[in-house]
């Protein structure tokens, strides 16, 4: 079977991505284009490392990825309890940006992977998502 890499329309999230896939029985039909299932490098999920790398390349974006990492150290009275995670208003006052500003700094967080909304009535509350976060980083160092 052989491994090809191309651009698929398979949407996690509303994004594009890339993935690698494997085409199956070749010499029935040489003309045939029939694919299996997407095989990813990451534990069956798919990451697109340039958008973490675009997301971690803005400072206010580490810093937000900073406080969640130790909410309690950077929330001490928190309005809601952190088991939830972090409401969006805490960061945006922690901040010091635009509500409209730190919305898109989180947007683009969790489209990279790196934080994830719960959603409670009207609030939103951020956690970081330690799992993508270290295979990322497990990936960066196989890398590079």
């Amino acid at each position: 079977m052989a491994l090809s890499f191309f651009s698929a329309g398979l949407a996690r999230n509303g994004m594009w991505r890339d993935c690698f896939v494997r085409r199956l029985s070749p010499k029935i039909n040489s003309n045939a284009r029939t694919w299996s299932v997407c095989l990813f490098p990451f534990e069956s999920d798919i990451m697109n490392i340039d958008e973490i790398v675009k997301a971690l390349a803005n400072p206010a974006r580490r810093e937000i990825l900073a406080w969640l990492k130790d909410p309690k150290s950077y929330f001490p009275s928190p309005e809601h309890p952190l088991e939830n995670g972090v409401c969006a208003g805490q960061i945006n006052e922690r901040s010091g940006l635009s509500q409209s500003t730190t919305s898109s700094h989180l947007a683009a967080l969790q489209r990279a992977g790196l934080i994830s909304l719960h959603r409670k009535g009207k609030w939103a509350f951020f956690k970081r998502d330690e799992k993508a976060i270290r295979a990322f980083l497990e990936e960066m160092h196989r890398q590079l």
